[in-house]
């Protein structure tokens, strides 16, 4: 089976819930014991002191050895209540471990399980199996209207994707002008003309096809697909591609913003408690013609539903004055003379702190977002950008030499479950607003977030 798994499960939810296995296969006894019993509200399995590793207490499990050859294994955990029963499986692999819920399509789940599962510097996988409320992550916002209308937006806690528009890619465009990278490796293949100059467009778009799906890429689900499973903030990047057409991009032209602003819209109407932050924070390849039209794109397709600093909107205004005002979209627009031209309704960098960690690694991570908490201001809008970032120049060797396996899903797996862990754990009390990752469905962010609400 591989490496083996260090595990915890953690109740966070409101109901005491038991913990029962289902069922495994090709995974041994030893350590299975700890992970079944009743847990109270705030209780976690094991119990009593198993494994004490990564600043907290785990038991450890492993495949069968006489079985290792089938190179797989899995166990499903139940999480028994009053109302009935909440499943999630973990499933195991010869190289790695991962979770999925396996409720019911059609049961309504009282709790939410999830499961983040990372990889250790010493190898060995760690799996935090958390237990909270289930809120349907469309409405959410909706569904807890009593405890947020009160609370100034600023101090909402808020799931958001970074570079939330990088799922796909027009290869046709070729690199955008965001990276030089991407940039120079398109140089380098862009030679000759005629057939020669159409063959090494092919091969063109197949290596920068390579360098998007590792470096480029940053989420996988659509906007529509973020906003339904909760997602309140989005991170847009754009640039201007001929005289009228705008696409998010990073590294790469990706998505249309009028497709982008088309699913907003459309979600904004079907789910009208819900507010969305659109970050525009990026713009490249923009002369003041482009960002007329942008800002003219923008109001057209959001219109009446956009927040108005001019009707006495600002970050820490409270929920309710937003929904008074039918305000469902705060769209900050980083551009001073496009902002002050919109009469209020596109938002300044000013109103917003959302600083870059730079970091390559987990601890320089961890301490630069605990100071970015510690000294965040009140009453703007801040961003925990909960990221990695590789180093510009294992970026270079990864591509031009071919070795490794760097890419941003990968960084992000061991970045992503221990933000969640920080936000939730270490940093409980501090008033969090927005928390933002890569690849989010990798992890359990948006359930944690959302519950931090209730407190």
């Amino acid at each position: 089976m591989g490496k083996g798994a260090y595990v915890r499960i953690q109740n966070r939810s409101t109901r005491s819930v038991t913990i029962v296995i289902e069922g495994k296969a090709r995974i041994e006894d030893q350590g299975m014991p700890q992970l079944q019993g009743t847990l109270a509200t705030g209780k976690q399995l094991p119990a009593e002191p198993a494994h004490k590793v990564y600043g907290g207490n785990y038991t450890y499990i492993e495949g069968e050895a006489e079985k290792r050859i089938q190179k797989d294994g899995q166990l499903t955990l139940v999480a028994q209540h009053e109302q009935g029963d909440d499943k999630m499986q973990l499933l195991c692999d010869a190289e790695k471990w991962w979770a999925r819920s396996v409720a019911e399509d059609e049961a309504k789940p009282v709790l939410a399980i999830s499961a983040d599962v990372g990889v250790e510097d010493d190898g060995n996988y760690r799996i935090d199996i958390k237990i909270h409320d289930y809120i349907p992550p469309q409405d959410w916002m909706k569904v807890l209207g009593k405890v947020i209308a009160d609370k100034p937006l600023c101090q909402v806690a808020l799931p958001g994707t970074h570079d939330s528009g990088t799922y796909q890619f027009h290869e046709e465009l070729g690199a955008s002008p965001d990276s030089d990278l991407t940039s120079g490796i398109q140089d380098k293949l862009e030679v000759g003309r005629g057939l020669f100059r159409k063959l090494t467009e092919k091969i063109n778009d197949a290596v920068l096809g390579v360098v998007f799906e590792r470096l480029c890429k940053c989420q996988e689900l659509t906007i529509s697909q973020q906003l339904n499973e909760g997602i309140r903030y989005l991170d847009l990047r754009v640039a201007s591609h001929g005289e009228d057409q705008f696409y998010t991009c990073h590294g790469v032209y990706c998505v249309n913003i009028d497709t982008v602003l088309d699913e907003v819209s459309r979600f904004l109407s079907n789910h009208p408690k819900e507010i969305v932050l659109l970050d525009f924070n990026h713009l490249y390849d923009m002369t003041p013609e482009h960002h007329k039209l942008l800002a003219a794109r923008i109001t057209q397709k959001l219109g009446p539903k956009m927040a108005n600093q001019k009707e006495g909107l600002s970050p820490d205004s409270p929920v309710r004055e937003y929904w008074e005002k039918g305000a469902q979209a705060v769209v900050i627009y980083h551009d001073e003379a496009t902002h002050k031209a919109s009469n209020g309704k596109l938002w300044f960098k000013n109103c917003i702190d959302s600083k870059w960690p730079e970091a390559n690694d987990t601890e320089t991570l961890r301490s630069k977002l605990e100071n970015t908490v510690e000294a965040r201001p009140k009453n703007k809008f801040f961003v925990l950008q909960g990221i990695l970032t590789p180093d510009t120049d294992l970026i270079k060797e990864e591509i031009f030499e071919g070795r490794g396996d760097l890419s941003i899903r990968n960084i992000a797996k061991r970045a992503t479950p221990k933000v969640s862990n920080w936000v939730e754990d270490e940093w409980d009390g501090k008033t969090q607003n927005i928390v933002m990752v890569d690849f989010f469905n990798d992890c359990s962010m948006v359930t944690p977030v959302i519950n931090m609400n209730k407190k």
